[in-house]
């Protein structure tokens, strides 16, 4: 499992529980990770992800605003029909821990 081979201090995932839009293998692998988190007592902290944008290439792009080094990762919009560029996962995962930090900041 990756959070043994690289010992994080702290993860923060996706509520698999809260109001998701992962469905199927990929929710599965949500709840799989957060299984292994309470068994093994890996500090961890799980987030409802917020959608404060139209989708997650407008976020992605708000993100890369504020974090410029990320911007030769911002994947290219992709037609519907498409599947989705498996670098927007950096941009959601940025977004979770950006929301995370925020939560500390005010004491919740």
């Amino acid at each position: 499992m990756a959070v043994e081979r690289h010992r994080p201090d702290y993860v923060v995932l996706e509520d698999p529980g809260g109001k998701t839009r992962k469905r199927g293998q990929s929710l599965k692998i949500l709840q799989a990770l957060v299984h292994d988190l309470k068994d093994n007592s890996q500090a961890h902290c799980l987030r409802e992800r917020s959608h404060r944008y139209a989708n997650k290439h407008e976020e992605a792009i708000a993100l890369a605003k504020d974090h410029p080094e990320l911007e030769s990762e911002l994947p290219k919009r992709h037609a519907f029909y498409d599947n989705e560029d498996p670098k927007i996962a950096y941009f959601e995962a940025l977004s979770l821990v950006e929301k995370e930090i925020r939560a500390h900041s005010k004491g919740t």
